[in-house]
């Protein structure tokens, strides 16, 4: 969450996509007291210029949203509670099959079956 930012090397408070923002709405330090969405990922739409944004979703741990064609999965948290994982991807390429680079979980591609003897 916005408290913990600065704290843990290569990681994002929040990601942009098109006129969307996606965060972690982690109810700690400067946000203890928040009331709408805590603990959740929180996907909000800006509106253009200086005018209001709109959460479009509020996502609980283990749950995603469709949100204009970009699934975002709230995947679950670490051990303290304070970095969330998120997953964006879209339905043509699911998590974790399209998954690039040091946070994918391995993909179970099955056991090796034996050679046909005929």
């Amino acid at each position: 969450g916005v408290d913990d930012y600065g704290k843990i090397a290569d990681t994002y408070v929040v990601v942009r996509y098109g006129n969307y923002y996606v965060g972690y709405n982690r109810a700690k330090g400067m946000h203890s007291g928040t009331q709408m969405a805590a603990n959740k990922v929180t996907v909000i739409e800006s509106g253009s210029g200086y005018s209001q944004s709109t959460i479009v979703a509020e996502i609980d741990e283990g749950s995603s949203a469709t949100v204009s064609g970009v699934v975002v999965d709230f995947i679950g948290t670490d051990n303290t509670g304070d970095m969330a994982l998120v997953a964006m991807y879209t339905s043509s390429c699911p998590f974790p099959t399209c998954c690039e680079g040091p946070m994918c979980p391995p993909v179970d591609t099955g056991s090796p079956t034996s050679s046909p003897t005929s």
